[in-house]
């Protein structure tokens, strides 16, 4: 059984003339391939990602909207170089992404081709709370999300928040999804907004990340917004898509002038990263997360190591039954899978069932 997943943001913001806003976090994508996980690796397998409806014609027809990644020896890879520009027909509301993977060198057909439910596209994050009635702007109770930090506006110097042996940490190279889930509502809570079966997540609510692959768990925390360099205490309602946040500590402070402390994307232990160095001397260093302190004396001034930009994120999968990768003479359609032909016969006095099948590897 082979399970390949993609992983992306839930909306995206749109590029404007030569700029280019690319999707963030990276969609990634990862294959699990079991008992031939090996064989897999040893195929050199690669993946195509495009955004589809927002196809721009280059030199020689060439698809300048499309990327092609290898897989590395985890079976993963990201997707950084993707953006959405102001052409087609729907680009102006929403728009899919489009994958391909190849799991077999020796054949050009893909093993799997799969496109994602459509993603929104935003001109630009709110600064204030979405609409009540536009449900895809808000982050949800139990959704998964990706926390971001940049430094001075700077894609360069973007991390993630990610999970690495076993703790939570800030990471160049990629980025780990975690479900956020409010466990103490805000003091004052604001009029409750309810999609479906949740409800969003609150400004001055107690939270806790919980990485979706690994269930590791960051302490209780406080999210409260941050406008202009400085945390917004009292600010309630909603928490919306793509905003800048900290994640207060609720029980420590100062010791001397009682100011909180935020979980920070610099570690105060961590060796500093100056000066121009390769960017796989950067991926590698992944410093665990630590709780700094507001900026001076000033208890709402923070700076940018505290700020995160919370982005919810939205998944698409196919699983299926078969040899991996197929043997080039011998191809197998990868959307079979096992099928009972008749009605199963049992024998008491064996304990045993007969029945005819077909599909089965």
């Amino acid at each position: 059984m082979t399970t390949i997943r993609c992983w992306h943001g839930a909306i995206a913001q749109k590029s404007y003339g030569i700029e280019k806003r690319y999707l963030c976090p990276p969609p990634m994508v990862h294959v699990s391939a079991g008992v031939n996980t090996k064989q897999v690796r040893a195929e050199q397998p690669h993946v195509t990602m495009s955004v589809i409806h927002e196809k721009v014609s280059g030199p020689h027809n060439e698809n300048l909207m499309e990327q092609d990644c290898t897989l590395d020896d985890n079976l993963k890879c990201s997707f950084r170089n993707l953006h959405v520009t102001g052409t087609g027909s729907d680009s102006s509301k929403r728009f899919k992404l489009g994958l391909q993977v190849y799991l077999n060198k020796n054949s050009s057909i893909p093993t799997a081709i799969m496109d994602s439910n459509p993603i929104p596209i935003i001109s630009k994050p709110s600064k204030k709370t979405a609409k009540a009635g536009n449900a895809s702007c808000f982050i949800l109770n139990g959704m998964s999300v990706s926390l971001l930090n940049r430094i001075n506006a700077q894609t360069v110097r973007t991390k993630y928040m990610a999970v690495d042996n076993n703790a939570v940490c800030a990471k160049i190279g990629s980025w780990s999804s975690f479900t956020i889930k409010m466990v103490k509502p805000p003091p004052a809570p604001p009029p409750v907004y309810v999609f479906t079966n949740s409800e969003p997540v609150l400004y001055g609510s107690e939270i806790v990340l919980i990485n979706d692959l690994t269930g590791i768990m960051t302490d209780r925390l406080i999210i409260r917004k941050v406008e202009n360099g400085r945390v917004s205490r009292s600010g309630t309602g909603p928490v919306s898509q793509m905003q800048k946040i900290v994640l207060e500590h609720p029980d420590r402070v100062h010791p001397d002038d009682g100011r909180a402390y935020y979980l920070s994307a610099s570690s105060i232990g961590s060796p500093k990263i100056e000066g121009k160095i390769p960017l796989q001397a950067a991926m590698d260093r992944s410093p665990l997360l630590e709780y700094r302190t507001s900026k001076g004396q000033d208890s709402v001034v923070v700076d940018d190591f505290v700020c995160w930009t919370i982005a919810g994120i939205a998944k698409f999968d196919y699983t299926y039954f078969g040899p991996i990768p197929a043997p080039v003479d011998t191809d197998v359609d990868p959307t079979k899978v096992p099928t009972v032909l008749t009605c199963p016969n049992y024998n008491p006095q064996t304990n045993t069932m007969t029945m005819a099948v077909k599909n089965v590897f």
